[in-house]
């Protein structure tokens, strides 16, 4: 039976910091909020994403620790949920996911994981293992891309696994004032190439820097900027210095107002090893800024054949050939973009919320019952 008031979700994530999801998180909650859902947020950490929680109307609560292996985030966080009584547990990134897994068992309230990736994210360790463990029994997995479905579909083939894509707030990024983006000094306005996200092996930022040379040799007006923060900085830093080019490479930190530096990049560059659903290049795409991206599933999965250009992530010469391409034909890159446009129209953060919503008042109102048959009434997003 459907609930006589709001649906309240908890939602757990480790830290509201610079990464794609405590940044999906941030454009979500509102949006849910709008539709009249209860959200709570629970997080170990504040960080970048903070503010942007907190300016909706959301009970943010902290849980207090020494550590990511502090065994008090399990009780406070137990405590907490005992506390509010939310009608669903959803969990953001691994750490959470186990933790979550532990108090929807202790509790009883229905778990909803939220897979942010692909197979290609997890290995053998044992942390690995009980994210497995409690993703089996939760009462759904909310997969951003096909991929990720994929994936928990094999382990859970009974149970429910649906796809919701990320959703990027359409009307914002539009209206958003282009902002100069911190580029070298040079004697004339440059083309940019921008690239943002988070300092990993996964982002494959240094392959970009790789390929560099090669761009800024064909493209003399060239400059590059790379922005984020993470554990790979200092060894991006300390190959930009050695660069040959060096003067012309900003590693620039997190950057606020992206959406503002997108409409003055000449191209925007994702070469991941592996992503689930990334929110640059969705920004990328609302913010009509040219792309050039990794050839991965969930790239093309997105952006389809005709909006983007696509480059073996582990070869600099044919990422570096791809870019001067963009940065040399603005015809095709102008008609590579209004494709790109056309696709992302479809995933608003607004419609997101809406299948979340959807998904809450079914998990909710069949009391954890026939989860086999909910997959056909939750609708979820596919881009064509």
């Amino acid at each position: 039976m459907p609930l006589s008031r709001p649906v309240k979700v908890l939602h757990c994530i480790p830290t509201l910091g610079g990464g794609g999801a405590e940044r999906q998180l941030s454009y979500l909650t509102p949006a849910l909020c709008a539709r009249g859902v209860d959200v709570h947020v629970a997080a170990i950490l504040g960080g970048v994403n903070e503010s942007a929680i907190k300016r909706s109307n959301v009970m943010l609560h902290w849980i207090p620790s020494s550590g990511n292996h502090d065994p008090r985030i399990v009780i406070r966080l137990l405590l907490l949920a005992r506390r509010i009584k939310p009608d669903l547990i959803q969990t953001w990134i691994p750490q959470m996911d186990i933790v979550g897994g532990v108090i929807s068992c202790l509790l009883g309230i229905p778990h909803v994981l939220t897979e942010r990736c692909s197979e290609e994210a997890y290995g053998s360790s044992w942390k690995d293992g009980l994210r497995r463990f409690f993703g089996r029994w939760a009462m759904a997995v909310v997969a951003n891309s096909e991929w990720g479905r994929a994936y928990w579909s094999t382990l859970r083939p009974k149970r429910l696994t649906v796809v919701i894509r990320n959703g990027v707030p359409m009307k914002e990024i539009l209206s958003a004032e282009s902002n100069r983006v911190p580029i070298p000094k040079t004697e004339s306005l440059p083309r940019v190439v921008l690239a943002a996200g988070r300092f990993t092996e996964q982002k494959n930022f240094s392959v970009l820097l790789s390929a560099l040379e090669e761009i800024f040799t064909r493209v003399s007006d060239s400059v590059a900027v790379i922005c984020g923060e993470g554990p790979m900085r200092d060894v991006l830093v300390r190959q930009a210095q050695a660069h040959p080019f060096a003067d012309r490479i900003r590693i620039h930190g997190f950057a606020e107002n992206l959406w503002g530096l997108l409409k003055e990049a000449s191209v925007f560059v994702s070469p991941s090893l592996f992503e689930g659903s990334p929110n640059t290049v969705l920004e990328a795409m609302a913010a009509n800024c040219p792309l050039v991206v990794s050839e991965i599933p969930p790239h093309r999965e997105i952006l389809g054949e005709e909006s983007a250009l696509f480059v073996d992530p582990r070869d600099p010469r044919a990422l570096a050939n791809a870019i001067c391409t963009v940065l040399e034909d603005g015809r095709a890159a102008r008609r590579r973009v209004g494709c790109a446009a056309s696709r992302v129209a479809q995933l608003s953060v607004e419609n997101s919320a809406g299948q979340y919503l959807a998904l809450y008042q079914s998990l909710v109102g069949s009391g954890g019952s026939h989860i086999e048959d909910l997959a056909h009434e939750v609708r979820y997003d596919r881009v064509v």
